[in-house]
């Protein structure tokens, strides 16, 4: 089609501005009422493919006409013209023109350059296309075509977004044609649309948090060399957790990204509103759809430095304390797999140094780089030129939920691990669709197996010795002849033990830790998902391929075939629809031989591995994981006090976050603070101990608190009580006992720092005034208490938080519970 001005109707097109899966954009004039209009002109194929298409088309647009929300570009008109002398016939719509860019745009010279929006823009963002999304919905009208260049960015109104108001295009048309989406680059796709199925409400939820994804880490969650590949990916992988591509991503935001990309369209957020509200909360931010009572970014015209100290939050300088948490490296994750590079680190209160971080490939601009980490855990609970107006240019640790997108917040359970994906600009993993937590490697024990959470961090190498002289001992000839000695002696010894033992004896399989099997959480549920992994194992012979069952007291649960790959298997039970606890019905867990490409409902004659739970230690560690006794609603004890001190964390983050940014909502701060007390305490004893004055009204109604009262034992102390418990029953397990070890330095750390926590707590509590600048001084430590609460503190030469006195908190202490489920197998 030719930029040569060309009538349709009343319409005169002038250039076209774009081009999509539908067809072609066109700035035009309408004639009659003299003013500009967008044009798109669909695509002639699409007529020739449907033989009913105009058919379709003009019902289509009756029903999207209809359509009016502020963050939705109206349609004008939707009609088909029929040139007079000429047999062509082109479907066309007529909308408002929007001066300014598209979303895509945006990201080019933001995301893309690794110079990240602030999280007032991104939440505000959402804010918008949630409330176009829900009120679409709620007519019965799906987008289905949700991307960055269907987000136009109206520059004449920036009040409350850099780069002008959202507002979204193409609604609809999609779904109502029968025309896939994104065939070209499918990036924003939905797993149920890229398998050929139909699109639904939650596959905006799932192009949304695509969008998002790239937002925050530069890069779209699956990239490939064809449309084809990355449909696939769609369908089949997972992606790498947002934090481990940009590590300044709060985990909070990271496991909402991971929420709305989830397969399964019933895991993913219900409606865009609360996919909006979900990425508010992460970001410490008020729930409220349109945010507007954001404070306003500061004006074109002024400086970084005329703003005060900085700090950068996804990238973006923003006013912060120098003050930020380490994110926990080995959080246990829906599905745990092979290890990842290590989170980055936090700074402590006298202001540390991070560590590099890990990050994709290709470095982005402005964020540091982690070298890979050189253990393998189990699993865990993962650019371009001219810039905006108004926005800043820096890069993203992961977090926890109340840091938002502040390092600052950079707690919760940041690092996911997961098997590698071939995604090529990142460090491929395949992470859990939500934040699930997997046990974490001790640094100091079972190096062979990966671990159920994160990877660890590569030590430090030791300094270079000075030079010393070269003894005689030291010579070549010498050391040759002494290996030849030792060889010698070796050889006749392992010579006489073949020698003396009964040849008929049956040779013992030695593992060393190579075949284990872990209990891990998903998003909606506990020791719901089985990870497991066998190193060193031979290929089955033709016709035939390995196959897992779960022993139980009743019968064996298929699992699944295992996958085999440079003679090793590591595979993923992903679980049931009604989420159950496998660790509860577990007895132990079975290999064996079966025919190919076959779904056996009961296992066969030929018994490759097994392994089972000790009755005693089962017991125990299910008392730890699954429903503790006398804990109200069959309750674990460990998972209440990790989610509540995780809670508790973003709460302290919260109260920091609003006296050291000047914020003028000292009563949320003071709320948050009375939550606090409530958590530690409970609701009941921090009023009767006067922690919690009389005039403040409670906010929270906790029967029982982290700490203990006079009348009742808290979490922490139930929970060393159940570790006491597995340890009486450990007998001579070294492994067990030194996972019990773990959770007792964890315990031990935990005493101390929640203490601290309720310490600083109490004096906001009671501060006359929450604006004087002394209590900024308290929140700070407050918030680094809380932070070294959840995710555990880093002590150099590590890299990140261990299972050690002094550095673990209820991140380390969840990692030992779940590895004291670990079963280990042996051949048969």
């Amino acid at each position: 089609m030719s930029t040569t001005p060309r009538r349709l109707d009343k319409y005169e097109l002038h250039t076209k501005i774009g081009r999509g899966s539908i067809g072609e954009v066109w700035k035009g004039r309408d004639l009659q009422l003299q003013r500009d209009v967008a044009i798109k002109l669909l695509h002639t194929d699409l007529q020739q493919a449907n033989p009913h298409f105009f058919n379709d088309f003009t019902t289509a647009g009756t029903a999207l006409s209809a359509l009016h929300q502020d963050h939705l570009v109206p349609l004008r008109e939707v009609n088909v013209y029929r040139a007079p002398n000429g047999n062509e016939t082109v479907a066309y719509i007529v909308m408002d023109y929007i001066e300014g860019l598209t979303c895509n745009d945006y990201l080019k010279v933001t995301s893309h350059r690794g110079q990240f929006p602030s999280i007032h823009n991104i939440v505000y963002l959402y804010s918008c296309l949630g409330e176009a999304l829900d009120y679409t919905h709620s007519k019965g009208i799906i987008h289905g075509d949700i991307k960055p260049k269907n987000i136009l960015l109206q520059a004449k109104n920036r009040t409350n977004f850099d780069a002008g108001e959202p507002l979204l295009v193409d609604t609809g048309f999609c779904p109502m044609l029968g025309i896939t989406p994104n065939a070209d680059m499918p990036f924003y796709i939905s797993p149920e649309q890229a398998g050929g199925g139909y699109p639904n409400t939650r596959s905006d939820i799932y192009a949304l948090g695509a969008l998002l994804y790239e937002i925050c880490t530069g890069v779209p969650p699956f990239r490939g060399e064809s449309p084809i590949s990355i449909m696939m990916q769609h369908v089949n992988a997972l992606p790498t957790p947002p934090n481990l591509i940009n590590p300044n991503v709060p985990a909070a935001l990271s496991e909402v990204i991971l929420h709305a990309l989830a397969k399964d369209p019933i895991a993913r957020f219900a409606s865009a509103s609360l996919l909006a509200t979900a990425i508010a909360e992460a970001c410490s931010m008020r729930p409220s759809l349109k945010l507007r009572a954001i404070p306003a970014l500061p004006e074109p015209g002024h400086s970084v430095a005329q703003r005060g100290p900085m700090i950068n939050i996804l990238g973006v300088p923003q006013p912060f304390s120098p003050q930020t948490v380490q994110p926990p490296l080995n959080a246990p994750i829906s599905r745990p797999l092979p290890a990842l590079p290590p989170a980055s680190q936090p700074l402590s209160s006298n202001s540390r140094p991070l560590p590099t971080p890990p990050t994709a490939s290709q470095s982005l601009p402005g964020v540091d780089q982690a070298r890979p980490s050189n253990s393998r855990p189990l699993s865990t609970p993962p650019a371009t030129s001219q810039s905006l107006p108004g926005i800043s240019q820096s890069p993203i640790a992961p977090s926890q939920r109340s840091s938002g997108l502040r390092s600052g917040h950079q707690v919760r359970e940041a690092t996911y691990n997961a098997t590698p994906q071939p995604t090529p600009a990142v460090g491929p993993v395949r992470p859990p669709e939500m934040p699930a937590r997997e046990p974490q490697q001790a640094t100091h024990v079972y190096s062979s197996v990966a671990t159920p959470r994160s990877a660890m961090a590569p030590q430090t190498p030791p300094l270079a010795l000075p030079p010393r002289r070269q003894r005689v001992t030291d010579k070549p000839a010498y050391v040759f002849l002494i290996a030849v000695v030792l060889l010698l002696m070796l050889g006749g010894a392992f010579l006489g033990i073949f020698w003396l033992q009964p040849h008929n004896a049956q040779p013992t399989a030695t593992i060393n830790n190579t075949a284990r099997v872990f209990f891990q959480d998903d998003a909606l549920g506990h020791n719901d998902v089985l990870h497991l992994q066998i190193d060193h194992i031979s290929a089955p012979a033709q016709g035939k391929s390995y196959f897992a069952w779960l022993e139980t007291e009743t019968k064996p649960l298929p699992l699944g075939t295992l996958p085999l790959q440079n003679n090793a298997i590591i595979y993923t039970y992903p679980g049931d629809t009604q989420h159950t606890d496998l660790l509860n019905i577990a007895t132990g867990v079975l290999i064996t031989l079966e025919q190919a490409n076959t779904q056996p409902q009961a296992p066969g004659q030929q018994h490759i591995y097994h392994g089972v739970l000790d009755p005693k230690v089962a017991t125990a560690v299910k008392n730890i994981l699954s429903s503790t006794p006398g804990l109200e609603n069959n309750q674990s004890v460990i998972v209440t006090l990790f989610e509540t001190i995780k809670s508790m964390n973003d709460k302290t983050g919260s109260i920091a976050d609003t006296l050291q940014n000047h914020v003028n909502d000292k009563p949320l701060a003071m709320r948050q603070a009375i939550r606090v007390i409530e958590m530690l305490d409970g609701s009941s004893n921090a009023r009767q101990s006067g922690d919690l004055p009389q005039k403040l009204p409670s906010q929270l109604s906790i029967t029982r608190g982290l700490l203990s009262s006079p009348s009742q034992k808290g979490y922490l102390d139930i929970l060393d009580e159940q570790v006491q418990q597995v340890k009486q029953v450990a007998g001579g397990n070294k492994d067990l006992l030194q996972r019990v070890q773990n959770t007792e330095y964890a315990i031990q750390d935990l005493r101390d720092w929640l203490q601290k926590v309720r310490a600083n707590d109490v004096l906001l509590l009671k501060a006359a005034d929450l604006a004087d600048p002394a209590n900024l001084s308290i929140a700070l430590q407050l918030k680094q208490a809380a932070a070294d609460s959840y995710t555990g503190r880093t002590i150099p030469p590590n890299q990140s938080p261990q299972p050690l006195p002094g550095s673990a908190g209820a991140n380390q202490a969840y990692i030992e519970c779940q590895y004291m489920a670990a079963i280990d197998l042996q051949t048969i």
